[in-house]
């Protein structure tokens, strides 16, 4: 399915203040918390400054176990399939959609319900100094698989087999390794009712046993100090927070948690695409996996975060990396980059989609810097690099995608917006990658396994391990709460937007603090 939209036109912001008038406002709120505002610019930035409160509802309630069933295609020949596929590319690859299985979709139920998208609002009091958002969106490991001996963290060096035996994580012999699957049905063979003893089942790939621990590896140094492929985001991690309980929206792959990490929901979605037959599988509500096409309707899902933005006269952005190279084009074909958030009928029909959803720009190591300079970033900004930098297991190295982030961060830190923003460096599903944490289960499809969140703020905490339980849906709370927004769902409405990790007392910490 090709992708529903295409726009590398920069969009405008709603309102133009200059940041004296703004810094003026932020100094009228730090007086009634007793902080000082933090230093503006003495340029005019386009850029909305809002007044918030920081009220968190209760944490939502544990709930039953997901319904496993049969899922889709691995994927352990993608690699060599791409490098087959762009040897007679000449161009670009189209992109493709879909998930298998038959009969008539269903209402959804739970996350993808939504009944009352009103029912939970944020409120404009008090006063936060940050009215930028950055949520940088990587691909597939999990928190033991890159922090197990994190000191202070809840990591783990050894898993349990399904007959009992203990196995060591093992550093990989590669940083491009691939696990095995990451399936719906795959995640709850690996879940095993929460004793978390079924990798070795779910993840079995035949080749694998052969010649390497599957998804028994850690790119943890084993002396707990920062090193080796993930250096980059240790060093992070003790400058900033580290959220050791956060994990992912959906038990399964990444196109169900995409379409979370906008809408607080996934219509039902527990696949991804399938790529000859642009369907993908739902959960019903009796609890029945069926095919449905790779859209979703208002009525599945009635609103996004984008949306509640445009409706409050706030601005958004979504980049998704574009491909230069043949080879990068298969594989963000292969891995479903060109189908994503734009299947949401509610997103793609709003009102700035045309200029907010970013996807021909390449490079966003080298080429993001441009774009915080003239000003084209919303609100809240998504940004989800292609696949050779995403860190996607057989495809993209860990440390080739740590210094695509590290690049991208520093553009951020070294530009304007560093001052009043907030960055959210987290990943999408799991990958495969044995975890030793069962995830709370909230409703019948998640909480998925534990993913590495960092945060980087001037105000985020220092060196600060956060054992809260969050998801992606707390990062839309968060921004909910900033820009006084409605909840969506009762995923979003029931998370706690990161309440531990800010202090929004202390001085206003300079980019240099993170800058490695």
């Amino acid at each position: 399915m090709q992708p529903r939209g295409r726009s590398a036109a920069a969009s405008r912001c709603t309102a133009s203040i200059s940041t004296a008038a703004r810094g003026a406002r932020l100094s009228e709120q730090a007086r009634s918390l007793s902080w000082s505002a933090p230093p503006r610019a003495k340029t005019r930035r386009r850029v909305r400054c809002v007044n918030v409160r920081r009220d968190i509802p209760a944490a939502a309630e544990r709930a039953t176990r997901p319904h496993a069933d049969a899922r889709g295609m691995a994927t352990p020949l993608l690699l060599a399939l791409a490098l087959a596929l762009s040897s007679l590319a000449g161009g670009c690859a189209g992109h493709g959609g879909g998930g298998g299985g038959g009969g008539a979709p269903t209402p959804r139920s739970g996350p993808g319900a939504a009944t009352s998208p009103h029912s939970a609002t944020g409120s404009r009091s008090g006063g936060v100094p940050i009215d930028t958002v950055f949520i940088i969106f990587k691909e597939n490991h999990t928190y033991d698989n890159y922090f197990a001996t994190y000191p202070g963290g809840d990591g783990a060096r050894r898993a349990t087999r399904s007959n009992g035996r203990s196995i060591d994580l093992e550093p990989p012999l590669t940083d491009l390794w691939y696990p095995g699957n990451n399936h719906w049905d795959s995640a709850h063979i690996d879940y095993n009712g929460g004793r978390m003893d079924g990798f070795d089942r779910g993840e079995h790939v035949p080749i694998i046993p052969l010649v390497s621990n599957g998804p028994f590896v850690t790119y943890a140094p084993a002396n707990g100090q920062p090193g080796g492929p993930a250096e980059y985001y240790w060093r992070l991690a003790r400058a900033g927070v580290l959220c050791d309980h956060y994990f992912t929206a959906v038990m399964g792959p990444s196109f169900p948690n995409h379409l979370f990490a906008v809408a607080a929901s996934s219509g039902g979605a527990i696949s991804n695409p399938n790529l000859v037959t642009n369907r993908v599988k739902v959960l019903d509500a009796q609890g029945h996996v069926v095919s449905h096409r790779a859209t979703f309707s208002r009525q599945e899902i009635a609103t996004t975060l984008p949306n509640e933005l445009e409706q409050a006269g706030l601005t958004w952005r979504y980049f998704s990396e574009s491909a230069r190279t043949p080879l990068a084009y298969t594989l963000d074909w292969l891995e479903d980059q060109g189908l994503g958030v734009d299947a949401i009928d509610a997103f793609h029909h709003a009102r700035d989609f045309a200029t907010s959803y970013i996807t021909t720009l390449p490079d966003f190591d080298r080429n993001f810097a441009a774009q915080l300079a003239a000003g084209n970033i919303g609100n809240v900004n998504w940004i989800r690099p292609g696949a050779v930098h995403s860190e996607h297991p057989g495809i993209s190295g860990v440390r080739a995608g740590t210094e695509w982030t590290r690049k991208l961060i520093n553009q951020i830190g070294q530009s304007s917006y560093w001052s009043h923003c907030a960055i959210f460096v987290t990943f999408d599903d799991y990958g495969g990658f044995y975890d030793h944490v069962p995830p709370p289960q909230l409703d019948a499809f998640g909480l998925g396994f534990r993913v590495p969140c960092l945060v980087i703020s001037p105000y985020a905490r220092r060196g600060f391990v956060d054992h809260q339980v969050y998801e992606v849906s707390s990062i839309l709370r968060f921004c909910e709460q900033l820009f006084g927004l409605p909840a969506m769902t009762a995923r979003d409405a029931q998370a706690d937007g990161f309440t531990h990790a800010f202090d929004f007392h202390q001085p206003p910490r300079p980019f240099s603090d993170f800058h490695f």
